[in-house]
């Protein structure tokens, strides 16, 4: 039997999936359960990164101010970056 022959049933809506996709074509729910455990645990991590991360950059002074010390280059940098690209196609057009 050929991997194109393959059928998979998802468990959240019953439908029937041909081939080995990772996610259902039906609903977009995973098809695999070790995979669907995979995802939850890597969003968790994300978001209790991000967590702790807002909770640094409230807490601290120095921190808020290095935040914005850092925005403000960023902003410059950016605004460098822009000017070039604009001098670029100005004098290409």
């Amino acid at each position: 039997m050929s991997s194109q022959n393959t059928k998979r049933k998802c468990d959240s809506c019953g439908e029937w999936n041909f081939g080995k996709p990772k996610f259902c074509q039906h609903c977009g729910d995973f098809l695999d359960h070790h995979e669907r455990e995979i995802e939850q645990k890597e969003v968790a991590k994300s978001e209790a990164i991000a967590a702790e991360v807002a909770a640094f950059e409230a807490k601290t002074p120095v921190a808020k101010f290095f935040l914005r010390v850092g925005r403000f280059i960023y902003t410059i940098y950016m605004a460098i970056v822009s000017f070039i690209a604009w001098v670029i196609f100005w004098l290409a057009g």
